[in-house]
């Protein structure tokens, strides 16, 4: 961060937080937990295969995916971060 300790502070609360709430998030729904690291693996081998578009989808699902259930975890707002495993997977 080029020495702006500021910058620096922020973003490791910003870690802390997200950290946090991923613990909170994870014991009130452990199914993400395996959901999730298939969604990691998907992002995770298209890379190695070198598979641009595969990734950026993977990636792009994975994304709005974790938004959808970090936002609304219990479908309160009518969003369902179940069904954006599917475009994910």
């Amino acid at each position: 961060m080029h020495g702006n300790s500021e910058m620096v502070r922020t973003l490791q609360q910003m870690r802390d937080k997200m950290y946090r709430l991923s613990r909170r998030l994870h014991r009130i729904h452990p199914e993400r937990l395996s959901l999730n690291a298939q969604q990691h693996r998907a992002i995770v081998d298209a890379i190695r295969e070198g598979e641009i578009d595969k990734w950026r989808r993977s990636m792009q699902a994975h994304l709005a995916w974790g938004r959808a259930f970090t936002l609304d975890p219990n479908g309160r707002m009518g969003g369902d971060w179940q069904r954006l495993t599917v475009a994910a997977g």
